[in-house]
């Protein structure tokens, strides 16, 4: 069994769409060590740019949404971040910035996990 304590540590960055917040997990065996979540939206999709609700339509990141991806990339480098894995969803505004920020974080092997998300669908309501 694993818990999982968070402290309310957020550290946002305007410019990024980064949060993170130190969290301290306990295993069976008692022994508790410093983990980190880091919570990144996706950078500015054409949609966004056109102030125009996304829901599941699979749009791509603009050049500013790119360079949002790369910048959070470069910060999470700059702040000794390292990852054991990453969630993202299929959509590929948030794949594509999941993968741009790891390249960017010289963290290109850590393994990124696809998840169906739960993005609410215009279309189907």
């Amino acid at each position: 069994m694993l818990a999982i304590t968070l402290r309310a540590v957020w550290r946002p960055s305007s410019s990024s769409r980064l949060l993170s917040t130190t969290t301290t997990t306990s295993t069976t065996d008692g022994v508790k060590k410093p983990a980190t979540l880091v919570l990144l939206r996706h950078g500015e999709s054409m949609w966004n740019s056109q102030n125009l609700y996304t829901g599941w339509c699979d749009v791509p990141l603009t050049k500013s949404g790119e360079l949002e991806a790369r910048t959070a990339g470069r910060l999470l480098y700059d702040n000794g971040f390292q990852f054991d894995s990453c969630h993202t969803s299929l959509l590929r505004r948030a794949s594509f910035t999941a993968n741009m920020c790891l390249n960017t974080a010289n963290q290109h092997w850590v393994q990124v996990h696809k998840v169906r998300g739960r993005e609410r669908s215009v279309a189907s309501s």
